[in-house]
């Protein structure tokens, strides 16, 4: 597998940003780490250091703050060239009671932080990868972006976006020799950072979501789409006539949301 000396990863105080830091603090010898919560950031970064014998470096910013982003990136890769970065920032969340759609505040925020995100920290990475002619990339989207999500669509259609980014973006990074893995988890046995899910099929943990995305990355593979029995799901539903997979999708969306089970204490949160 391909090695990654020196690891970027946005969004790293979340559950599977947590889960990345932990798995690639075993692989590599600098971490360079960004998240909005500066003491949690401090936090993460005092304890991987205390269990690896690597450098990590925390800085607290917003990814939608492309001066602030573009500066950090740059004096990361000035200090150590970055082999890996990971785009996991990221908000969820889902409609109100009531609605079809997120609010328009909520809307504006979903693709700045979701997609301009994203897109800020490959303009300020990739001048770089491209220059040395390695690196390697990873988007992480989401399953809702192979078929949506009515609980959330402005939340799918960001996600949907990373997508067909990716899929634009790999053949011409791959004839540079950088490499680009898409990440498509669905639901995670963790909160994201709004919103409520009565029902969450197939879902599995951070910590096994990392190491889904690692693999891959360190096969350089295009995509990545998990759990699998989701994944197939997703897959089979995208290939159905359109009449018949909203059929499907309406009657197990409406199917979760009626179940009368009640939500224990600490129960997991958003969106695929």
């Amino acid at each position: 597998m391909t090695a990654f000396p020196h690891v970027l990863i946005t969004g790293a105080t979340g559950q599977l940003g947590s889960a990345l830091t932990d798995r690639l603090a075993e692989r590599c010898h600098r971490l360079s780490l960004c998240a909005l919560e500066e003491d949690k950031l401090a936090d993460q970064a005092a304890r991987v250091t205390r269990q690896h014998d690597i450098a990590v470096t925390a800085t607290a910013l917003d990814v939608r703050d492309e001066a602030a982003l573009n500066e950090w990136i740059r004096s990361s890769d000035a200090e150590m060239p970055i082999d890996l970065a990971i785009m996991n920032a990221g908000i969820g969340g889902q409609v109100g009671p009531g609605a079809m759609i997120e609010s328009p505040d909520r809307s504006a925020a979903l693709v700045d932080a979701n997609l301009n995100g994203v897109l800020h920290t490959l303009h300020a990475v990739l001048p770089q990868m491209l220059a040395r002619g390695r690196g390697h990339l990873v988007v992480v989207s989401s399953l809702s972006a192979v078929i949506g999500y009515d609980r959330a669509p402005v939340y799918a259609a960001t996600k949907a976006a990373l997508r067909v980014l990716c899929l634009s973006l790999r053949p011409s990074l791959s004839a540079r020799g950088i490499g680009l893995t898409l990440a498509c988890p669905g639901f995670l046995d963790s909160p994201m950072q709004d919103g409520h899910h009565p029902w969450r099929p197939f879902s599995l943990s951070p910590q096994a979501a990392a190491d889904a995305i690692v693999t891959a990355a360190g096969k350089r593979r295009a995509q990545t789409h998990f759990p699998l029995t989701m994944a197939a799901l997703v897959r089979t539903l995208a290939l159905m006539p359109l009449p018949l997979r909203e059929a499907i999708y309406r009657r197990l969306s409406s199917g979760g949301a009626n179940r009368s089970t009640p939500k224990p204490k600490g129960a997991p949160t958003g969106a695929p």
